[in-house]
């Protein structure tokens, strides 16, 4: 296992097997979801069509009974993998063939390519709500925008274009991990991204029950349930999987103070690197660092030295921001994005005292 660095992305796809662990039945296999429907009667636009009672009683069944599930020990793991990855500048896209809404409540951002049961959509106006209220499987429920008399599943049927193939598309192109997680490796097109993922050179790791139709030698495959699997896995991940952190507690910055100011009033500072037409200068990490730029710009006005906290900046990528950097393969990725003002430690004018003390403004912290 080779140390993932800023600038990496993990790109995971998940299925059917991942909720099925939560008491969801899976679309195949027997005892499946499909029992005693055939995919022609529930699942296709000509269905729908035909026998619109029939689809809809089927769906207002599978959208209640999420009501009684939550997220497994698989969710919450892929959750906490994406924010460690996020908090260190490492990409990280969540693919779900799945239509549950379990990935968005263990934490995680998901790109649905199959659409999702709580939300519904107006064939004549294209607007979709999320509906958590009526599972009356006799009872349609009306457009809020348009009036129209009912309103469809948000669900891709079989015959119909999945959902965000263009970002799909654009996380495979820097994919360098990959996981498929509970996917039998037959539906396309989703079946077609772990194969993508080897094109592109990814590490890929398959987990599943059975050994999936699109599995290969180049994969490492983790037989067994998601609940199971995924949670020492991902452990032994962010112990392992990740380079180390740099020593120094702060990123330093020389910043213009007409720049600061300007950031001061949008709430964020950054969205720079190294590039002077930028405004900013950055310059390295570490107190000893900070002290020798701080001599060559002696003397100089109107220049300021910005300490950001990266414990801070961290804990608050982790847990409230879906950030990803514009630009790699710095030590410090963040230095490259909007950086909110609640990480920033202090700030002082050049020339700077190092045994001042030098604090921000309290209400700009954390």
């Amino acid at each position: 296992m080779n140390p993932m660095q800023p600038g990496d992305h993990w790109v995971v796809l998940t299925g059917a097997g991942i909720s099925a662990d939560s008491g969801l039945e899976t679309f195949r296999g027997g005892g499946g979801l499909w029992e005693g429907h055939r995919i022609e009667e529930v699942a296709t636009p000509e269905a729908w069509e035909r026998q619109p009672e029939v689809v809809w009683r089927f769906y207002q069944e599978r959208r209640r009974a999420l009501l009684g599930v939550e997220p497994n020990a698989g969710h919450r793991a892929l959750a906490r993998l994406e924010a460690h990855a996020s908090a260190r500048g490492i990409g990280f896209t969540l693919i779900s063939q799945n239509v549950d809404d379990l990935h968005e409540r263990a934490g995680s951002t998901v790109l649905a390519m199959h659409g999702q049961l709580l939300r519904l959509r107006c064939e004549p106006c294209g607007a979709t709500v999320e509906d958590r209220e009526h599972f009356d499987p006799r009872a349609w429920v009306a457009c809020p925008d348009c009036g129209a008399a009912r309103l469809r599943p948000d669900i891709v049927w079989f015959g119909e274009i999945p959902y965000h193939l263009d970002a799909i598309e654009q996380a495979l192109g820097k994919v360098t991990h990959f996981l498929a997680c509970g996917t039998s490796g037959a539906v396309y097109p989703a079946a077609g991204l772990l194969a993508a993922a080897r094109g592109q050179g990814a590490q890929t790791w398959v987990n599943a029950l059975e050994r999936p139709a699109n599995l290969d030698e180049r994969d490492t495959f983790l037989e067994g349930r998601a609940s199971e699997v995924l949670p020492a896995w991902v452990d032994h991940w962010i112990e392992h999987g990740f380079a180390a952190a740099a020593d120094s507690p702060w990123i330093y910055k020389i910043v213009p103070a007409a720049v600061w100011n300007e950031a001061q009033a949008r709430g964020s500072f950054g969205g720079a690197g190294i590039d002077l037409a930028d405004g900013y200068i950055h310059f390295s990490t570490g107190a000893q660092a900070a002290e020798t730029a701080a001599k060559h710009f002696a003397g100089v006005q109107d220049l300021l030295l910005v300490a950001v906290s990266v414990e801070r900046l961290e804990r608050m990528l982790a847990s409230a921001l879906r950030w990803e950097p514009s630009r790699g393969g710095a030590l410090f990725p963040h230095l490259y994005a909007p950086m909110p003002l609640a990480a920033v430690d202090w700030v002082a004018p050049l020339p700077w005292d190092p045994s001042g003390e030098h604090r921000f403004p309290e209400r700009f912290r954390s």
